[in-house]
């Protein structure tokens, strides 16, 4: 039972740091504009290199694969602790991280 509370647990905290949109976030702090507001109105690396050009698109980019990593660390460091199959664990926050960089929560 504990062992599918945690898949869920960590489920949910790779969805919600997969939800961080980078693209939205650096437009923000950097340029005080947000990125969904020019281009093609997508908040994505492609038209932050149109908007912004080639550095803001690097950052974007480390955000949005660190967002990613981080929920894989996270999910490997709970099951392991947990004394449970890492892979799974790894496997269900990076997924989760995915789905939620397509379909975020926030913003």
């Amino acid at each position: 039972m504990m062992f599918y509370i945690l898949l869920c647990i960590l489920a949910i905290v790779g969805y919600l740091l997969g939800s961080i949109n980078s693209a939205v976030i650096l437009s923000k702090l950097l340029y005080k504009n947000d990125i969904r507001t020019q281009g093609s109105g997508n908040a994505g690396l492609t038209n932050m290199n149109r908007v912004y050009g080639k550095k803001a698109a690097l950052f974007t980019f480390l955000g949005d694969f660190g967002k990613g990593i981080i929920a894989v660390l996270i999910g490997r460091l709970v099951m392991y602790i947990a004394g449970y199959d890492v892979l799974m664990g790894e496997c269900i926050a990076g997924a989760f991280a995915v789905i939620g960089h397509n379909w975020p929560i926030y913003f």
